[in-house]
């Protein structure tokens, strides 16, 4: 067999389960690389939300 796709295609109809976990590690990987976009977006948003309290547009213990 060549190609990756046709090794995953022959291992997947072996056993179905193999689609699953690749699909899996296939969003742990992604979600490695996008780990410091969710950070930085979920800093601002706090950052964003403090102030809102602080302006008394938001109530202290408010969820965002």
């Amino acid at each position: 067999m060549t190609g990756i796709m046709a090794i995953l295609c022959n291992r997947v109809q072996a056993e179905p389960f193999n689609l699953a976990a690749t699909l899996i590690f296939f969003c742990a990987i992604v979600h490695t690389f996008l780990s410091s976009k969710f950070m930085s977006r979920a800093q601002r948003w706090e950052h964003e939300h403090a102030e809102d309290i602080r302006q008394g547009q938001a109530e202290q213990y408010s969820v965002h």
